[in-house]
């Protein structure tokens, strides 16, 4: 049985696997659960780290209800702020705190399944718990929900085989707030350099983040680290200037938002799947298609047709492979001599956060303006609804290599050595390209592929 695809598994509801089982009918048995594993095949629910979307949003996940005080100010914040987040109930809080659920539910916030586990708990018992929450929330709060996360308890892949199999989603985070070591901390400021380091400058478009209200002692500090991210690492990712911000300017649409995972979810047409369906990415764009081909007897001749120059790369700082006659005749204007209008390329090398890339962005579609980015691919499958954010606003996308090394460096005496080898760079083109092409190599934007075999050498 073919298994749907990873965007078709998001946007199941529980008509596939729970509306078989949470009907209004008797708790299912062990044996419908054993029914459910065969026809799952052994697959393991993915947690999510962050939604593959387009959307500008971050998505803010909540568990740990016991305590009224910290709950309540949170719920007012995120009321105030106009935000929206996904709470995960766990079968005990049902049972112990009512009360604080229904404030939860009375406030219009996402409410979602959350589960806990011991040593010993096994795919049926996880599949019950599932069952039973749901069955819960539906019946006091009319909740319908197939968004699952661990609250309490040690992961394993039971539960990632009871989640898949029950046809929920499961969840993770990008970012967790809550470290047991600043338990009794007294405000944000003493953990804010803890959980952010020098370069996590912004949170990331459809990023999962996780708070446990109830753990600190100061028991308005987990709404006060809520509020200190979403100022340091989210409204810094809009444009402002002093004549230009989403606050002044209706235009100005670069601010991302606060949201509850179904918010993203509903969004379907800026959902998509990552990595893509590889049977959707043309020939022409995949890492083993070979247009022509290149020997000893035509590599100079082929080079130079491709090689656009910079004035900075001469015969005495050669490329790896290339000899000093090579490179002395090879081109050095920096100009595609191809283009005879009056055209200016604006290029853009290396890889960001969403807070300068998201920038970019913004004034170059304020002013109509392509650009051409060339990424450094090591880092950008932990965010790459970025990279598919930049191709979906009609830039074009080259590579800057996977790991950004050099193909020479001056050694101790100034003589050019090589970096790695001609087989281990070649290699790291590879794949930078197949991250690429596994992100954004399906997309046509306005007729035409993001994706390009343009290439950028570091440090030329």
């Amino acid at each position: 049985m073919r298994r749907p695809s990873m965007k078709t598994r998001f946007l199941l509801s529980l008509s596939l696997f729970l509306g078989l089982l949470f009907s209004g009918l008797a708790l299912a048995a062990p044996e419908d659960y054993a029914v459910l594993r065969e026809t799952n095949a052994g697959h393991l629910a993915p947690r999510l780290r962050f939604i593959p979307t387009l959307r500008q949003s971050v998505v803010f996940t909540f568990g740990g209800f016991s305590k009224e005080a910290p709950l309540r100010d949170i719920l007012d914040k995120l009321d105030e702020g106009g935000m929206r987040g996904t709470f995960f109930v766990s079968e005990r809080e049902l049972q112990r705190n009512a009360a604080h659920i229904d404030l939860i539910a009375g406030r219009g916030q996402e409410l979602a399944i959350g589960l806990r586990g011991d040593e010993k708990a096994d795919f049926y018992d996880f599949c019950a718990q599932i069952e039973r929450i749901h069955a819960a929330l539906k019946e006091r709060y009319g909740v319908e929900t197939n968004y699952v996360r661990l609250v309490a308890g040690p992961d394993s892949e039971a539960l990632q085989e009871a989640v898949s199999a029950m046809g929920c989603v499961l969840f993770g985070q990008g970012l967790n707030i809550v470290q047991s070591k600043h338990k009794d901390a007294a405000s944000s400021a003493e953990v804010m350099p803890d959980i952010f380091g020098k370069w996590s400058t912004s949170l990331h478009r459809g990023e999962v983040v996780y708070l446990r209200t109830d753990f600190y002692t100061n028991a308005l500090l987990a709404g006060e680290m809520m509020m200190a991210v979403k100022r340091a690492k989210i409204d810094n990712i809009a444009y402002r200037a002093y004549d230009d911000s989403p606050e002044t300017n209706p235009a100005n649409d670069s601010a991302y938002r606060v949201e509850a995972a179904g918010d993203v979810f509903a969004d379907t047409k800026n959902l998509w799947q990552y990595p893509i369906d590889k049977s959707r990415v043309p020939p022409e764009l995949r890492p083993e298609y070979r247009p022509f081909v290149v020997d000893d007897a035509n590599f100079e001749r082929e080079f130079f047709r491709r090689y656009i120059g910079s004035p900075y790369v001469n015969e005495s700082d050669r490329m790896t492979g290339f000899s000093r006659e090579e490179m002395a005749k090879a081109d050095k204007s920096g100009i595609v001599k191809s283009v005879t209008d009056n055209t200016i390329f604006l290029t853009f090398d290396d890889w960001g956060n969403d807070d300068s890339v998201n920038q970019i962005l913004y004034v170059l579609r304020k002013h109509c303006v392509p650009g051409i980015f060339f990424i450094i691919t090591w880092n950008m499958p932990n965010n790459p609804n970025l990279l598919r954010a930049i191709a979906a606003d009609g830039h074009a996308i080259g590579s800057h290599t996977n790991q950004h090394k050099p193909m020479n460096r001056r050694d101790d005496t100034g003589k050019q050595a090589a970096v790695l080898s001609e087989e281990e760079y070649a290699a790291d083109i590879r794949e930078s390209f197949q991250r690429l092409s596994d992100t954004i190599g399906d997309m046509t934007v306005a007729g035409r592929h993001p994706l390009t075999r343009l290439m950028r050498p570091p440090t030329l």
